[in-house]
């Protein structure tokens, strides 16, 4: 499960998300954007933040 939220940054939005497998936090995930190549990871909340921009 993956939960997403967004926060406003004047190059794009911080995408705050959280992810969870078997109802378990995992920690070192690593977060991809295709688009603009930024990476993040989880922490050990499997919480992560990454910027992002709408591809339109």
């Amino acid at each position: 499960m993956c939960q997403i939220s967004f926060g406003q940054t004047s190059t794009g939005k911080l995408l705050h998300g959280k992810i969870r497998v078997d109802s378990a936090y995992i920690s070192g995930i690593n977060i991809l954007n295709l688009v603009n190549e930024k990476t993040a990871a989880t922490n050990s909340d499997g919480e992560f933040f990454i910027l992002a921009k709408a591809n339109y």
